[in-house]
């Protein structure tokens, strides 16, 4: 059997002859069933599931106008939107270093990362791990494309690169914020 059937009920009551002497409330009970294939039904699961777990699991003590920012990218992602959810990557991780003061209004994430690198050259303490920091500039580079349209390659961009971004900007928020 490739068939899966669910049964919706409804329970309600109604109001019968309202208003007279005789009005009385009835119990109604509604099933409506519904069939999918069970094929069907795992892969819708497994992508929601999936996919809403990694907004699920942001660390609690990140600002909420930044998590907003980063569900919004999870919710595009979710709707197959994966430029949008890149480009809103790239926003919350440039509203987090703004939070944290690590760049200044109107400033590029650019500036942060060229400081950074300076950092390393000096052996200073750097605030994102090699591997965060490394993958930041991907992210920073997918969000021009979103910005810039004559440099278009954010037609180019595959459902791998969303996930991609959206893990990396998970990373780097929890590691932003464990500090």
């Amino acid at each position: 059997m490739n068939n899966i059937t669910f049964n919706l009920r409804l329970l309600f009551s109604a109001l019968i002859n309202a208003g007279t002497p005789y009005q009385k409330t009835k119990k109604v009970m509604s099933s409506i069933p519904f069939s999918f294939k069970k094929n069907a039904l795992r892969g819708f699961i497994n992508q929601w599931y999936t996919s809403y777990m990694e907004a699920e699991n942001l660390p609690g003590n990140i600002p909420s106008d930044i998590a907003d920012n980063y569900f919004e990218a999870v919710r595009g992602f979710n709707a197959n939107a994966y430029r949008a959810s890149v480009v809103m990557a790239r926003r919350t991780l440039e509203l987090a270093l703004l939070r944290k003061g690590l760049i200044k209004e109107k400033e590029a994430i650019a500036s942060f990362i060229q400081g950074e690198k300076e950092k390393k050259k000096s052996s200073e303490q750097r605030v994102l791990s090699d591997k965060v920091f490394d993958l930041l500039n991907a992210i920073r580079v997918f969000g021009n494309y979103g910005a810039h349209v004559s440099d278009d390659m954010l037609n180019d961009i595959t459902e791998e690169d969303a996930i991609l971004t959206i893990v990396i900007s998970k990373k780097a928020l929890s590691e932003l914020f464990s500090k």
